[in-house]
C-alpha cells in the first residue's frame, strides 16, 4: 500500500474519531504501525503489538492515546474484513468448480 493511500485511510479514521490533529496523527499512526511490524514480526498478525505501540507513541507526542488505539483497531478490523471477503470469494469459486464437475487442475496444452 502506497504511503499517500495509507495516510488517506488513517486520515479518514482520525476525522471520524474527532481528532484535531488529523494529518500529523495519520503519519504517526503509519510510523507506529511500521515500527511494530518490524520489531514484532514474529507475533502472529502482531496481536496487540500495533495497538500497544500506538498507545505509547501517541501519548509520548502529546496526542490522545485512545485515538491511536482506535485507529489501530480499525486498521486491523479492515484487514480482517478483506481477508474474510477474499477467502469467501476464492472458496465460492472453488465450490462452484467442484459442483459443476470441472477439474481444479489447469488444462495441459498438447502440442
Amino acid at each position: 500500500m502506497a504511503i499517500p493511500e495509507a495516510a488517506g485511510h488513517c486520515r479518514a479514521l482520525f476525522y471520524f474519531l474527532g481528532s484535531e490533529h488529523v494529518v500529523a496523527g495519520a503519519f504517526i499512526s503509519l510510523a507506529s504501525a511500521q515500527f511494530s511490524g518490524w520489531m514484532f514480526w514474529f507475533v502472529p498478525m502482531q496481536a496487540g503489538t500495533a495497538e500497544g505501540s500506538a498507545l505509547v507513541l501517541f501519548g509520548a507526542v502529546g496526542l490522545a492515546p485512545h485515538v491511536g488505539l482506535m485507529v489501530e483497531i480499525g486498521r486491523k478490523a479492515r484487514r480482517l474484513v478483506f481477508i474474510v471477503v477474499g477467502v469467501t470469494v476464492l472458496g465460492w469459486g472453488t465450490f462452484r468448480r467442484l459442483t459443476s464437475g470441472e477439474s481444479l487442475r489447469p488444462a495441459e496444452d498438447e502440442a
